[in-house]
């Protein structure tokens, strides 16, 4: 079985207090997360970064929506 290694975690944290920021302020998540992400793996930037920020605003609009 394949470990889990500290990259990848690395980038679950930064993800996830992305997502945070994004919740809370309504933006900030791609500005917050694409340098370290980028810092931990330079594939992960900008097409993953663009994937997830689509996702988090599609997200965002649906529980808004009225």
């Amino acid at each position: 079985m394949v470990g889990i290694d500290g990259s990848f975690l690395a980038a679950g944290a930064v993800v996830s207090l992305g997502a945070l920021i994004q919740s809370v302020t309504g933006f900030g998540f791609a500005m917050f997360a694409a340098p370290l992400l980028a810092l931990v793996s330079p594939a992960l930037v900008p097409v993953p970064i663009l994937i997830l920020t689509i996702v988090f605003t599609l997200g965002t609009v649906w529980e808004e929506r009225r």
